[in-house]
């Protein structure tokens, strides 16, 4: 699929994190910091999307984008915004079944294969596992990170389970290509699990339930927001159902085939050059909307299209005429209103000619507030 230049103000970004807005060193590119800070001035909420533990996102990513939702364990558990600011509260998930869990476990423990289970936002790892890391395939700043985050146990993982744990995701380097085999006939088997891949060398097991997508649906019903104004980035298999749901889905352009098949676009630069970077700032460039004033001696002015914080209304009277030019400071839906002027508080508001209130001060604190919000405006005595 060729890369393709995307039109749309999303009102959501949902994005993977290893392989898409991180670069391989798992770095976060300074690039990329600044817009997430434009999507935070412009009202876009952005969502990680990551098969990671929720632990396993860093403070300074949190910080960054002013995370307040977030997917993580490929769908499985999905957290909104805690009583601290920057912490979080799980809103929804979906568990894998105690025995089907502890077959598994047993099933590849009885291998020389990797495995590791999440439960409650955190990896656990028996202890001796991450050494074998580096002789099944996997990239020295994975093994790196998962050294970081997951937390060695004594025994077997069957423990946790056995203990009524909560089960998100079992994550398994197969040995070799029968293991890896054994483990996708235990999964097709059960009808209750699922494997999904974010790297050529892993499975990711979860619930049948939980996937990207599925918790994409779920989080715009909550918001509500239609997930036709939802823009998703993703880089694996494990990403093709969130890029299918979203609005418009948008693969990486070193991602599979398969998964590029699945995007509506491909991003123009890989993650080690910020391309979801790249590509958000071309969204969020300021642009010149249509408004209009429908009375000479009318306050506010209609907008005949959303725009976001930096936009400029161009203004027109009914007759054509260019009014005058207005500097949007925040996110406005297509035919809100906007104050024309400078306002303060006890000001009367002309809306169609004729007087429809009072400046309340809420209003008065700026002229771009949404002066057609019964908030902002007394009704007149």
């Amino acid at each position: 699929m060729a890369t393709s230049h995307v039109q749309a103000r999303p009102s959501m970004v949902f994005c993977d994190l290893d392989g898409t807005l991180l670069a391989r060193d798992k770095s976060l590119g300074e690039r990329t910091r600044r817009v997430l800070r434009r999507l935070d001035r412009a009202g876009i909420e952005f969502v990680v999307s990551t098969g990671r533990s929720i632990e396993g996102i860093s403070d300074e990513l949190t910080s960054a984008a002013r995370l307040r939702y977030a997917i993580t364990a490929d769908g499985a558990s999905i957290y909104g915004p805690g009583d601290v600011s920057g912490s979080f509260v799980r809103l929804r998930l979906h568990d894998m079944p105690a025995d089907e869990t502890l077959g598994l476990i047993r099933l590849v423990e009885k291998t020389d294969s990797y495995i590791d289970l999440f439960s409650e936002g955190v990896a656990f790892v028996s202890r001796g596992q991450l050494d074998k890391l580096a002789g099944l395939g996997v990239m020295p700043a994975d093994v790196a990170y998962m050294r970081a985050v997951r937390h060695e146990v004594d025994g077997s993982l069957e423990r946790i389970v056995k203990e009524g744990k909560v089960v998100e995701r079992l994550t398994i380097f197969p040995k070799d290509d029968a293991t890896r085999d054994c483990v996708s006939r235990f999964v097709d088997g059960c009808g209750s699990l699922a494997v999904f891949c974010s790297q050529p060398a892993n499975m990711e097991v979860v619930s049948s339930r939980a996937s990207k997508g599925n918790a994409l649906r779920w989080l715009c019903g909550r918001l509500g927001v239609p997930t036709e104004e939802v823009i998703a980035f993703g880089d694996s298999a494990n990403d093709g159902p969130m890029l299918q749901a979203a609005g418009v889905g948008v693969a990486m352009p070193d991602a599979p085939a398969q998964v590029r098949a699945l995007a509506d676009t491909v991003c123009p630069l890989d993650c080690d050059h910020e391309g979801v970077a790249a590509l958000l700032e071309d969204i969020l460039a300021p642009r010149r909307v249509p408004a209009l004033l429908m009375h000479e001696k009318d306050d506010v002015v209609t907008c005949l299209g959303a725009m976001l914080a930096g936009d400029v209304a161009a203004v027109r009277g009914l007759d054509g005429h260019h009014v005058c030019d207005l500097a949007v400071r925040e996110r406005v839906g297509q035919y809100h209103k906007l104050a024309r002027r400078d306002v303060g508080a006890g000001d009367l508001l002309r809306k169609y000619g004729e007087v429809i209130g009072v400046a309340s001060a809420p209003i008065a604190q700026g002229r771009w507030v949404h002066v057609h919000n019964v908030e902002s405006v007394r009704t007149r005595a």
